[in-house]
């Protein structure tokens, strides 16, 4: 258990240090990164964390001085941040850089970072996390790694088929619960783009469920389609206003769907592309023009 593996490493009163937070699950990601910052930071428990003192409740907030979140990781983001790499914390004896989704991190901004995470100051915990385990060998051999696992669908409480259809995203799953949203309803393929833009616009669940749901209609309609409607369909995609991470996430989404008929070999090969800045288009190109 996450619980334990904190209390064990917490005890060790580490001055320092580096750790990798992997898994498929990016809400279960970010949960176990905070958890670990509060444990590194929390002045009522010794081993673990209360979850209710004023620095615990600011980091979930986002708002404690010594937790600082690097969204951006390009080059020039990091560079900019490394003087703040090598100053003292502001209000405890801690300093934690949280770094997400480091499976995008490119080779030039990898190299710019490899020396503060491999030699981190006194007091200084870089926390990084990635939906996938094929990021650059050069971070990963500088981390301790930890395995953050999905829930499954009895702990949710919800059935195979939802569990599958939100790939175990156990946030967006209680969100669904929550709102009371209709996953099962049919959605046209040809309402990616508005969908993808309702979405981005709202950052809502429902609008998330249609953009999923405009996906598997593609899906299971895609080998009734010609070339040039596939096409369309991927000029729609790329047209979208995303983010290269946006890409990435529905480009995952459709690769790990059983209604995508590739072997295991092609996925992995496929999932590797993510790596290397490929032009989009292409990207999915070679995702559904097999």
């Amino acid at each position: 258990m996450l619980e334990d593996w904190i209390r064990q490493d917490i005890s060790k009163n580490k001055k320092s240090g580096t750790y990798l937070f992997y898994g498929e699950d990016s809400s279960r990601l970010e949960k176990a990164v905070l958890s670990f910052a509060k444990a590194l930071c929390c002045p009522e428990e010794k081993d673990y964390y209360c979850d209710s003192c004023s620095v615990c409740n600011r980091i979930q907030k986002g708002v404690y001085a010594d937790v600082h979140v690097l969204e951006n990781l390009k080059i020039e983001d990091i560079r900019e941040a490394e003087t703040s790499f090598h100053e003292s914390s502001y209000e405890g004896e801690r300093k934690i850089f949280i770094l997400p989704n480091i499976q995008d991190l490119r080779k030039e901004s990898a190299n710019a970072l490899l020396k503060s995470i491999e030699e981190p100051g006194e007091g200084t915990f870089f926390l990084l996390w990635s939906t996938r385990k094929n990021i650059l060998a050069t971070i990963r051999s500088r981390a301790i790694q930890v395995f953050v696992p999905r829930v499954n669908y009895q702990e949710l409480g919800v059935s195979k088929e939802c569990y599958h259809f939100f790939e175990g995203n156990e946030q967006d799953i209680l969100n669904c619960l929550k709102e009371n949203i209709n996953w099962q309803e049919h959605q046209s393929y040809r309402n990616i783009q508005k969908n993808i833009v309702s979405y981005l616009e709202t950052q809502q669940t429902s609008s998330k469920v249609k953009v999923y749901q405009s996906l598997i209609d593609f899906l299971e309609v895609k080998e009734n389609l010609s070339v040039v409607e596939i096409l369309w369909f991927i000029e729609e995609l790329v047209g979208s206003p995303c983010e290269r991470k946006d890409f990435a996430w529905i480009f995952h989404y459709c690769l790990m769907q059983e209604r995508y008929q590739g072997k295991l070999e092609e996925k992995l090969i496929l999932s590797k592309m993510l790596n290397f800045p490929i032009n989009n288009k292409v990207l999915f190109a070679n995702l559904f023009l097999k």
